[in-house]
């Protein structure tokens, strides 16, 4: 799963596109990155505060929230916008 978040083209069809999720989790300068465990395993990620190109920021905003569900073994991702 990580080299296809690194990779910098992802298949769509039978075209090639930008990784989205590489430019979503690239790091940011102020970032906090909070990582859950469900027993030894991580169940959840969220980056919170992620800097901007301009203006203040919220240093609690949840910018991305990544869970995994146990039940049905998928991965959901939840963006959010100031």
């Amino acid at each position: 799963m990580l080299s296809s978040i690194r990779s910098e083209f992802v298949v769509q069809g039978t075209s090639y596109i930008a990784n989205p999720l590489r430019r979503v989790l690239m790091p940011r300068a102020g970032q906090k990155i909070v990582i859950c465990l469900l027993g030894d395993q991580p169940n959840q990620f969220s980056i919170c505060s992620a800097a901007r190109s301009f203006g203040q920021r919220q240093p609690d905003f949840l910018a991305v929230d990544i869970r995994y569900d146990t039940s049905s073994r998928l991965i959901n991702l939840t963006l959010f916008e100031e």
